[in-house]
């Protein structure tokens, strides 16, 4: 019986662990997986010295997108395998916003349709660079606890609830076993 109940202990611990967990393969997929995000071709002292300011990095991407310049989009991003920035050719800055952790935050809008989007801006090895919005834009800036700890909580709740019915059952039928015999 006693062994049962260290089993039954182990069992309930590792499945309250299994969010934690989730969280850290998360965390060690995305950082394995980015260990060679940047090109050091894009980090020479000129392009160091190009962009060394975020407000740079945005005339420049504003003046990409118009463009439709896939090479400077490359350059400002500063990636290994740089990603398509969807966006039209409508778009254009409007205004900087709050900076989130690591990150500058800056709105352009599409002048046809006034629909808006976020780029984001941060410093990496002297430079200021386009951070697409992919697991290691959330993992480093921090958006995955938005995410994440919600869920959590959903599932630590539903496990509480899972364990007090257990125990209730559990003690119902030791009561039922000592009434009957």
């Amino acid at each position: 019986m006693q062994s049962e109940n260290i089993q039954s202990r182990q069992r309930w611990l590792f499945i309250a662990a299994l969010p934690i967990l989730a969280m850290a393969v998360y965390a060690v997929a995305t950082w394995l997986l980015n260990l060679n995000r940047y090109d050091a071709a894009y980090f020479s002292p000129e392009t160091i010295a190009l962009y060394d300011k975020p407000g740079k990095v945005i005339v420049a991407l504003e003046e990409a997108i118009e463009t439709q310049d896939t090479a400077t989009l490359a350059v400002l991003q500063g990636l290994t395998a740089p990603q398509d920035l969807v966006l039209s050719d409508d778009q254009k800055f409007r205004m900087a916003l709050e900076t989130e952790g690591k990150y500058f935050r800056f709105l352009f809008s599409d002048e046809r349709d006034h629909r808006r989007s976020l780029q984001f801006v941060t410093e990496v090895d002297g430079r200021y660079v386009v951070a697409p919005q992919d697991a290691y834009f959330y993992m480093r800036s921090g958006r995955w606890q938005a995410f994440f700890w919600p869920i959590a909580g959903v599932w630590w709740l539903i496990e509480g609830i899972a364990f007090a019915m257990s125990r209730v059952n559990r003690n119902a039928k030791q009561r039922q076993a000592m009434l009957h015999g």
